[in-house]
């Protein structure tokens, strides 16, 4: 029986596989069909004149699917709206990569625009002086975590509320909301956070502790299980053990992409180096959900192979019984072997 359990289970896992293919694939025009009706939804509100209300549409659009037209509509919503910067940086995210795909009309169009726009850039510089660079220190603006590499770097934003927000562990946060005027330079000086005063600790109190009962020691029954359910599920573990660590060091990179300056959290714009960097965190978060379906079916192969292998009956012990007959007299051993 052995030998036909790795033939099935190969064939389970070809059957997970093309299930996960052909989800990918119907969700991919799900999105499509999600993305253009949001689109021209979009469009509807934009020739109404209720910009407002068009660019979330837009931008939801871009979310699934970012095309360079849905993009571009975007950044003439935001532009519309008086969100320089959002457009200024969507302008130019669309010249790239229209260039890139041999539109250059289009590629000229936004470069344009983009250069247009940059006479009436807003930005706003945050200062950090030594003195105020504790350990731990995080800095927000607008929710957002700006990167050591940004200070004292002057960031284009949208005219309006900036809330800048610097916190440190054992240390006061500080805040500051300003209000940022079109085409205006703000510069945020962060002083050196306070801090927090260590409360004193508790008198010791001396509590004698309960009498510990010695604990029932029950010496359970050696089981008897299919060895083939085992090793199954334990590759199942295992493969799940590398979805995880793929998917976290993904994470991690995604991350390190941003926090090592390559791309800016807050106009979503990143170097050769950051592109190269998100497309390869992309493609270890793909593999690593589909390591974890195939590790998944692993551990329940497993799972019901233990389960259809286990003994019928329980297990008696050996029993050493006198016996005596018609003709003689001794001693009778009864048992499973």
């Amino acid at each position: 029986m052995k030998r036909y359990l790795m033939p099935a289970l190969c064939v389970a896992t070809a059957l997970m596989l093309s299930l996960v293919v052909s989800s990918a694939h119907a969700q991919s025009a799900g999105d499509r069909a999600a993305a253009q009706a949001l689109f021209d939804e979009g469009m509807r509100l934009f020739k109404q004149g209720d910009f407002a209300k068009a660019c979330p549409k837009f931008q939801a659009s871009v979310k699934i699917i970012a095309g360079t037209g849905n993009t571009g509509k975007l950044a003439e919503c935001y532009e519309k709206l008086g969100k320089t910067a959002s457009a200024w940086a969507l302008y130019r995210q669309v010249a790239v990569k229209s260039r890139r795909a041999g539109q250059l009309k289009r590629a000229e169009v936004a470069n344009k625009r983009a250069k247009q726009l940059e006479a009436r850039l807003s930005y706003v510089t945050i200062e950090v002086a030594a003195s105020a660079k504790v350990s731990g220190l995080v800095v927000r603006r607008n929710g957002v975590v700006v990167s050591a590499g940004a200070f004292g770097t002057a960031i284009a934003v949208d005219p309006g509320k900036q809330t800048i927000v610097a916190s440190a562990k054992g240390h006061k946060p500080w805040t500051r909301t300003l209000e940022v005027a079109a085409s205006a330079k703000q510069v945020v000086a962060l002083p050196a956070l306070q801090v927090i005063e260590k409360a004193k600790p508790a008198p010791d109190i001396q509590v004698k502790p309960a009498p510990v009962k010695p604990p029932i020691v029950v010496e359970p029954a050696p089981p008897k299980r299919g060895i083939a359910g085992y090793v199954v599920g334990g590759l199942g573990v295992a493969v799940i053990g590398v979805a995880v660590f793929l998917t976290m060091d993904a994470d991690d990179q995604w991350e390190d992409a941003f926090t090592s300056g390559e791309c800016d959290r807050g106009t979503n714009l990143c170097s050769q180096a950051g592109l190269d960097a998100t497309s390869d965190a992309r493609s270890k978060s793909t593999i690593g959900a589909v390591l974890l379906g195939v590790g998944a079916v692993g551990v329940l192969a497993g799972a019901a192979m233990w389960m259809w292998l286990r003994p019928a009956v329980a297990d008696k012990p050996l029993a050493v019984l006198p016996a005596a007959g018609r003709d003689q007299v001794g001693l009778v051993l009864r048992g499973n072997f």
